[in-house]
């Protein structure tokens, strides 16, 4: 895989962005009546669609910048990953890494890119925001912006993948063991610094991408706890789409790169823990011990976004207990909103 400002995705890349730049200015009444609608008293799904259409401009901002800065990075880390997948080929001729599971992830990731497209169409489609030129700039950016949690999914379970099939191939035939885990030790530092260099390569475009997912999880759960207060079922109904896909954006995020760094982490050091050492020569028990140092020093293989936040399941923790903190206080300042209401009723009733 190459990377080139000749390139015909490099191409593809700035004809979007320039798309994208004259669709938003050609939409900026739609944007400032969007931003309007969020300081006004209206229905829940209103208030969603206008941050929707917000989110649009950094949208795009981004993706110009992942084009700049991003894309070189994920295509050395690409070249990497088949670099280490063949040489895991030539040094065990008898280990086989299967290309079926891959095909599987590859398949099932574009079936729900194909369904996304088709959900997003349906959230634009017949609201105040409707106009065809703003479908196609929300489409651009809704494809791209789900793409990055795609994207992000199907590179770490390629790395936990590799990472299985190495201890796999570890734990097997006994001869020449110290040579093997030497070996093993080398590539297991490969597997995780492609995985680091992926994590690193993204990192702008998963923030915002998890960002703008933290803001319609707690947008659309707030206005369905309210809506469930006054029996609303039609717009709750409306608001579980957006409750879900939210959901499911930081989720395959988090749980994929949690998965990897199990794997070559807490997995890794198990089963070196788990070697009979009695069977072993002295050169073999130094390097499975070396081993569990890097792998502890790695702390158990994390995968951080540029060395300041640990993506994986403790990241999940922290913004969903984040967010029930955001819907406690929006709750309370709806409570407040509606005593006020009645207490100024009950002054103006005669």
């Amino acid at each position: 895989m190459t990377y080139s400002y000749k390139s015909f995705p490099f191409a593809y890349t700035v004809f979007v962005a320039i798309t994208q730049i004259v669709l938003t200015v050609w939409n900026w009444e739609h944007l400032m009546s969007a931003l309007n609608k969020l300081s006004q008293s209206a229905t829940y799904e209103t208030i969603l669609l206008s941050s929707l259409v917000l989110v649009q401009v950094p949208s795009f901002l981004v993706g110009i910048y992942s084009w700049f800065f991003e894309v070189p990075s994920i295509v050395k880390c690409y070249n990497m990953s088949a670099a280490i997948e063949k040489r895991i080929l030539d040094l065990f001729s008898t280990s086989s890494i299967t290309t079926r599971m891959m095909n599987f992830w590859t398949a099932l990731f574009g079936l729900d890119l194909v369904i996304s497209m088709v959900f997003g169409s349906f959230i634009i489609y017949g609201s105040f925001l409707y106009t065809h030129s703003f479908a196609i700039l929300f489409m651009f950016n809704f494809t791209r912006s789900h793409l990055a949690s795609l994207h992000s999914c199907y590179v770490f379970t390629f790395s936990r993948d590799l990472a299985r099939k190495l201890r796999e191939i570890m734990i097997k035939n006994e001869e020449f063991q110290h040579h093997k885990l030497k070996i093993c030790h080398n590539l297991w530092m490969e597997i995780w610094s492609v995985s680091q260099g992926h994590a690193s390569s993204l990192a702008i475009t998963l923030l915002v991408q998890i960002m703008s997912n933290l803001l319609f999880f707690i947008t659309s759960s707030y206005g369905m706890i309210v809506l469930i207060k006054v029996g609303d079922i039609q717009q709750i109904i409306e608001l579980i789409p957006y409750f879900f896909f939210a959901i499911f954006n930081v989720v395959l995020i988090c749980e994929s790169a949690q998965h990897a760094q199990d794997e070559l982490g807490d997995t890794f050091l198990r089963t070196l823990m788990g070697m009979d050492k009695h069977s072993m020569s002295h050169e073999s028990i130094e390097e499975v011990n070396n081993f569990m140092n890097t792998i502890a020093y790695t702390d158990k293989a994390k995968i951080t976004l540029k060395n300041y936040i640990n993506i994986g399941r403790p990241l999940l923790v922290t913004l969903l207990s984040t967010s029930v903190t955001y819907l406690v206080v929006l709750l309370q300042f709806h409570s407040s909103a509606i005593d006020v209401q009645m207490s100024s009723d009950n002054t103006t009733a005669p």
